[in-house]
């Protein structure tokens, strides 16, 4: 019941802030010469309607939000909504953006191909991409084993003072993934945190490129509130009276 009441409140401030909103279409005098912000594409002209207008009718609906598909609810916003990365399109050598998106982002092929657009910055995803298959490339060394490592709080620790991170190296980290190595271990990074970070930190600690492989949070599967780094997703051999 408190639920129930919660969510209706949400749903009265929702109103409030979509009052107005129509569906209905902009008189065809006023469809032409007009490229005011209110009636761009996608917010109120031609054949599109608005994401306010789509909301207020999903709540002026007689059947109750609670009973409502997510998924109808979801294709209805999708169908309003035009995301675009930013990028570099000048060829600007100081410009922090790419050139493309370098991340294939979910559910992208559902967004619509007008209307107002919504930028974003094209960091790596921050949830698993639950229908990647993140296996590795053939091993180079078949007949030795994978050591597969944590980042953090297992080679590094990292912290942030007053708005600045900064990390420090487990004592011995850099010793310890060079014998590793010149043991022949296949070394394979996987960690729960977003690639940009991990490769901040992982380009700095290992400097000669020892580490083979990386995994990230979008290799990994959610479980509740934490990500489940699943070994078998791997494409490596997990029993080692098979491979030895």
């Amino acid at each position: 019941m408190a639920l129930r009441q919660h969510n209706e409140m949400i749903a009265n401030v929702v109103r409030q802030l979509c009052r107005g909103a129509t569906t209905k279409r902009v008189p065809l005098s006023s469809r032409s010469g007009d490229r005011s912000p209110n009636t761009a594409r996608g917010f109120g002209s031609g054949s599109q309607v608005s994401v306010l207008s789509e909301v207020n009718t999903t709540l002026a609906s007689r059947v109750p939000l609670d009973r409502l598909r997510a998924s109808a609810i979801r294709s209805k916003m999708l169908s309003c909504i035009r995301f675009e990365a930013l990028l570099n399109t000048d060829g600007d050598p100081d410009c922090p953006w790419p050139i493309q998106d370098p991340y294939r982002r979910y559910g992208a092929e559902h967004f619509a191909k007008d209307g107002a657009i919504i930028w974003f910055e094209p960091l790596p995803p921050m949830l698993p991409i639950l229908d990647a298959n993140p296996k590795l490339p053939p091993s180079k060394m078949p007949d030795a084993y994978s050591l597969v490592l944590d980042l953090d709080e297992t080679l590094v620790h990292y912290s942030e003072h007053d708005g600045m991170g900064s990390y420090e190296i487990r004592p011995g980290m850099q010793e310890f993934i060079q014998r590793m190595h010149a043991h022949g271990y296949e070394l394979i990074i996987f960690t729960a945190a977003t690639q940009d970070y991990a490769d901040w930190v992982i380009d700095q600690i290992d400097p000669d490129r020892l580490i083979h492989h990386r995994l990230y949070r979008q290799h990994a599967l959610p479980w509740g509130p934490i990500f489940v780094k699943d070994l078998s997703r791997m494409g490596r051999d997990l029993d080692p009276a098979v491979s030895r």
